[in-house]
């Protein structure tokens, strides 16, 4: 139960912090996909846009260790609110692994998928969705 309830304030307090900090970098209307591609370049994320009608909105693909930077994969299928809820949730997840000191101890502790025990950073991402879109 204590647990639970720190998971939440986690979550809470995760998407809140994703939020302002995504916001500086806007320049337009939060629901047009520009405007979240250029947070993407503002931040040194390259951004691979493919079209795939019923696949995943988006996907954080992890950097190499050689210094490259951090890439997302944002699926142009879906409508512009979702593509813009894509961009949103990704980048989250980028600046979330960015972070220093790390927010989690390993991988381990978010999981990719919505409905794992361990999926605090995924919870996190759509907060700053629910956030930033409403």
């Amino acid at each position: 139960m204590q647990v639970q309830k720190m998971s939440r304030k986690l979550i809470g307090e995760g998407s809140q912090y994703a939020a302002s900090r995504l916001v500086r970098y806007v320049e337009g209307a939060l629901d047009d996909p520009a405007t979240w591609q250029g947070v993407a370049q503002q931040m040194g994320v390259r951004v691979h846009l493919y079209e795939a009608p019923g696949a995943g909105r988006g996907e954080f693909i992890a950097p190499p260790p050689d210094g490259e930077p951090a890439r997302i994969a944002i699926n142009t299928a879906y409508s512009d609110r979702e593509v813009c809820a894509a961009y949103i949730h990704e980048l989250s997840e980028v600046l979330f692994r960015q972070m220093q000191p790390p927010l989690f101890p390993s991988e381990s502790d978010c999981g990719r998928y919505e409905g794992e025990p361990g999926d605090l950073l995924h919870l996190m991402s759509r907060g700053t969705e629910k956030i930033l879109l409403g």
